[in-house]
């Protein structure tokens, strides 16, 4: 089975598409190219998979949960523990790639828009860390509101990177400035 959804115009048979403001289309012009080709360049998917090894820490490890099995009745349960990542959560993952195509694009900054802060701190970790001789800085944008009661931790290790944003327009609006300087 052959999977070639989206199209090349971003479209899922007669749904989808861009929907996006004008002046950012040309810097997501930009890092699809850049995606495409780090997908298919074996140097940079082994630099990937070395920084989840090894500053990640996958793949992380699967636990037997003896005792729930057994109330279960059998049935033989596994827990994945992505809370053991780095970070504390699978974000990270994520933020590796992105982490490493901003580095290999030139790109000064990385930034993310989150909500309660795991997103952000994973964002942040990684910039510092994988910043190297170009010195990339992090700069996510945190909404402040309900996520920081809710989610006291990250919003607490968030609040030692980011700036804040008091509403999500301004985030929104910070991150595009930023995105497309």
């Amino acid at each position: 089975m052959s999977y070639n959804l989206p199209d090349a115009s971003g479209h899922f048979g007669p749904y989808g598409g861009i929907f996006v403001s004008e002046t950012l289309i040309a810097a997501l012009e930009e890092l699809k190219a850049a995606y495409a080709h780090a997908c298919t360049d074996p140097e940079f998917q082994a630099e990937f998979d070395y920084e989840l090894k090894h500053y990640v820490g996958r793949p992380s490890p699967i636990y037997h949960a003896k005792r729930w099995s057994e109330l279960l009745g059998g049935a033989q349960i596994y827990l994945k523990r992505e809370d053991l990542n780095h970070t504390g959560a699978h974000k990270v993952n994520n933020c590796i790639g992105q982490a490493l195509l901003a580095k290999r694009m030139g790109k000064p900054r990385v930034i993310a828009e989150t909500g309660a802060g795991q997103h952000g701190v994973a964002t942040a970790t990684v910039a510092d860390f994988r910043a190297g001789s170009q010195r990339a800085s992090s700069l996510p944008l945190r909404k402040t509101g309900s996520p920081s009661v809710r989610y006291p931790m990250p919003s607490f290790r968030l609040s030692m990177f980011a700036p804040i944003a008091r509403r999500a327009l301004n985030a929104r609006s910070s991150f595009i400035r930023r995105w497309i300087e």
